[in-house]
């Protein structure tokens, strides 16, 4: 009974301690009070001599509305509100874009995103790039395949992307892809082989044609010329420069087409990753809006190769093995 008599004594002292507004908020259900927002930099692309893009994206309000967001950047030290130039978008949460202007072509900037509440400035990490250092020619004109599909390109993480999979039907030389219209070629793998998911030509136009290891590194070429298939750790140096593997995923992924929850997608960048699915050894499809997998062209042993693959439910990236049966939608980069 006395330790119990302790007990209820003991939490009536604590009560008591916490303030009238502290015991009025836990008794009455209030908000707790506001803290500062949340805001990430994402990526820097369109790189140009005098210019820059900048995506950022306000995580959390901190229980506040948000009076001003944008992005700070400077040549010379850690940019913030005070130092360097600023610029200030429409206030609110969400994905957004910063246009720098006005820089000089082969110097080093930083640049970082921030958010403002009544509460406090908060600011993303600083990412840096070059000015000029873009990838020349990217994003100034359509890439061609041999079909001529036309791919829309942009500067992403320092490679020049062709901004949609590909959906070529022939080697660069002119020579037919074989369809693999029978689960046994893609188990066979005799061929290089590719398809539209379940062979429905209705798919193509959004999620372009899914290929086995031996079309997407036959010597003859798939990609347009002057294009090709990233390798291995290309993929991983690429996630690295977009806040790192655990976030690029989001960062990459179309806000559309991707079943729920298509966790933190925000397509930063206008990359576009799609679900596409993939053609697994035995040649049965699986996987269309819930997964999408891209080849690179390193092979990890002689049954398998290394893939990029991005989740519905995650906004991580993963670079994984496949085995190189398996049908996996192309995206390439510049030479």
């Amino acid at each position: 009974m006395r330790h119990a008599i302790t007990l209820l004594f003991t939490s009536l002292r604590r009560i008591m301690t916490m303030g009238f507004g502290t015991l009025l908020l836990a008794c009455c259900g209030e908000d707790p009070p506001p803290v500062a927002p949340t805001v990430t930099t994402l990526q820097v692309f369109d790189i140009a001599s005098n210019k820059a893009t900048v995506s950022g994206q306000v995580t959390s309000d901190g229980g506040a509305p948000i009076l001003m967001r944008g992005m700070c950047w400077s040549d010379s030290t850690l940019p913030d509100l005070y130092v360097g130039d600023t610029l200030t978008v429409k206030p609110g949460k969400g994905l957004f874009l910063g246009y720098l202007t006005g820089l000089t072509s082969g110097r080093t900037y930083q640049v970082r995103a921030f958010a403002i509440n009544q509460v406090d400035t908060a600011y993303g990490r600083a990412l840096e790039f070059v000015a000029g250092r873009g990838t020349d020619g990217c994003g100034l004109a359509p890439a061609y395949d041999i079909d001529s599909n036309s791919y829309l390109t942009r500067e992403i993480g320092g490679y020049c992307w062709m901004l949609r999979n590909l959906r070529v039907t022939r080697y660069a030389n002119g020579d037919s892809i074989r369809w693999g219209s029978d689960p046994s070629q893609w188990s066979l793998n005799a061929d290089g082989l590719q398809r539209t998911y379940t062979g429905q030509p209705s798919y193509l136009s959004t999620y372009g044609r899914l290929y086995n290891f031996k079309a997407a590194t036959d010597p003859r070429g798939v990609c347009p010329t002057g294009w090709r298939i990233p390798t291995s750790e290309e993929w991983t140096t690429f996630t690295s420069r977009l806040n790192g593997t655990a976030q690029a995923g989001g960062i990459l992924k179309s806000t559309q087409f991707w079943s729920q929850p298509n966790t933190a997608a925000v397509d930063g960048g206008g990359y576009r990753a799609l679900p596409g699915g993939s053609t697994d050894d035995r040649g049965i499809d699986a996987g269309l809006t819930y997964q999408g997998y891209w080849w690179s062209k390193t092979e990890s042993n002689p049954w398998n190769a290394s893939a990029f693959n991005l989740r519905h439910n995650s906004g991580a990236a993963f670079v994984v093995d496949v085995p190189k049966k398996s049908g996996l939608n192309i995206r390439c980069i510049k030479n």
